[in-house]
């Protein structure tokens, strides 16, 4: 996901910052609003890859416990 999907995030995020006009007089608050959009994608990518890596964590303690016995 990390190799994947954050760059894909990213990119989006260029892409659609790239085709906002500089010379629209609202362009300054689309801005903002792509970028915040794009910040809570990339907090909630970030959350989940979190999430995962502690459960997996997890396992392997329980795993290794298990091993152990």
């Amino acid at each position: 996901m990390q190799e994947t999907y954050l760059p894909c995030l990213e990119q989006e995020q260029t892409e659609s910052l790239a085709a906002l006009d500089p010379a629209d007089p609202e362009y300054p608050a689309k801005k903002t609003a792509i970028e915040a959009v794009h910040a809570k994608k990339h907090n909630a990518a970030l959350d989940e890859l979190q999430a995962v890596a502690g459960r997996w964590s997890e396992e392997i303690k329980a795993f290794n416990a298990q091993a152990k016995k």
